[in-house]
């Protein structure tokens, strides 16, 4: 069976932020690599979140990553984050969607989430 372009993925590049003073609570829009804000992508595969945060005084506790994958929330969080420490989302089958897990070792798995709308 062939796949029909509505089911075909096509690589998009990293989205990423860099937010200078990050407030607690806040949350940031994912940007593509000029700077705009993604919004919802269709037919996308999560290969990794990764995320380093640098602080000089309030530590952000605790320090998430959300995704909405086809109209459901998945949030990574790690409480007590450590500065300048690469943040990696890995996926807990004992941890509800809305608590899965932020862990400082980089995950051997082949991508992490996918969906038809993700954002």
């Amino acid at each position: 069976m062939s796949l029909t372009k509505k089911e075909t993925f096509k690589q998009q590049p990293d989205a990423t932020i860099s937010q200078a003073n990050p407030v607690s609570g806040t949350k940031y829009e994912w940007e593509d690599p000029d700077g705009n804000p993604l919004g919802t992508q269709k037919n996308v595969r999560i290969i990794g979140i990764e995320l380093e945060i640098t602080w000089e005084t309030t530590q952000p506790n605790p320090l998430e990553a959300h995704a909405t994958i086809d109209g459901q929330t998945v949030t990574f969080t790690i409480a007590d984050a450590v500065s300048e420490t690469e943040h990696f989302a890995k996926n807990s089958l004992a941890a509800e969607e809305t608590a899965q897990v932020l862990v400082t070792t980089e995950p051997d798995v082949p991508f992490l989430r996918e969906g038809r709308k993700v954002k």
